[in-house]
């Protein structure tokens, strides 16, 4: 808290901290605008949307498809390992036979 009783040169220089100040957030959140409206156009051209709302839905439904076809590919995996385990066990018997 600053004191009630502040010279002149005091308060000058208090002044100068937060004209300093004022300049740094402004220009952050100028930054910040420049970055938002980049990132809104990059979104409008990748995904045709630069709403928030969309995107999360657009995201959810990728995030849902992307589980539906790893599910799938883990699948098709399973089958092709119980294949080559049931053609190993059917030329593991045919050895047997021929021993």
């Amino acid at each position: 808290m600053p004191d009630s009783n502040q010279t002149i040169e005091q308060l000058k220089k208090r002044f100068e901290e937060l004209s300093l100040q004022k300049v740094k957030y402004e220009t952050q959140r100028d930054a910040a605008a420049s970055e938002l409206a980049d990132l809104k156009q990059q979104a409008l051209e990748l995904y045709g949307s630069d709403d928030v709302a969309q995107l999360e839905k657009m995201l959810s439904e990728m995030k849902t498809d992307n589980e539906k076809k790893r599910s799938e590919y883990q699948a098709s995996l399973d089958e092709i390992d119980s294949n080559l385990q049931a053609v190993q066990e059917s030329f593991n018997a045919a050895q047997e036979t021929e021993a």
